[in-house]
């Protein structure tokens, strides 16, 4: 016979594990956090180099687009190259290209030719503006919506929120 209480913490999933190396614990923590920062070093590392390597694949040339078809001399385009360092071999165009990233500085504006991080600062106020307010909206609804799943379980309000937060999940972010 199994004693009450022993049934209890099973069912709760509240029982102790069995070896106590397995179950982690606080002096695991500063390993957890370190190689969770040097794989999030790694993923930024390969999104450059992915985005690198995508940008180089796309068919045409930056200097032909921003020339946007207009008849000039082979002495423009030339310089227009030198000048974005598209004339360099492409090892050298992505350690700059890494180079560049890692100081802060995104380029500049093929369309404008103002620096691509004046562009990005410009727009970052109404950014963040618009992330506070929706995640305000949803921290109020999320919580409402959560008392009263959890206050009306089964029941067709549960079920009905349920669904709302499946399709809510379920949509694209665009």
């Amino acid at each position: 016979m199994v004693p009450e209480n022993h049934l209890m913490e099973a069912r709760s999933g509240l029982t102790e594990p069995r070896n106590r190396e397995a179950a982690g614990g606080a002096a695991d923590m500063p390993k957890v956090i370190v190689h969770r920062l040097l794989m999030s070093i790694a993923v930024l590392f390969g999104a450059m180099t992915l985005v690198f390597i995508i940008l180089h694949l796309l068919p045409g040339d930056p200097v032909n687009i921003l020339i946007g078809g207009n008849p000039v001399s082979p002495e423009v385009v030339a310089n227009l190259k030198h000048e974005f360092g598209l004339d360099q071999p492409l090892y050298k165009q992505y350690l700059d290209y890494l180079g560049s990233l890692l100081r802060g500085h995104l380029g500049y504006s093929l369309v404008n030719r103002e620096p691509v991080a004046d562009k990005l600062m410009a727009q970052f106020p109404a950014t963040l503006e618009l992330a506070l307010f929706s995640m305000a909206i949803a921290i109020v609804f999320g919580l409402l919506l959560g008392v009263l799943a959890a206050v009306y379980q089964n029941r067709w309000l549960d079920h009905l929120i349920r669904l709302i937060s499946l399709f809510g999940i379920s949509m694209p972010t665009f």
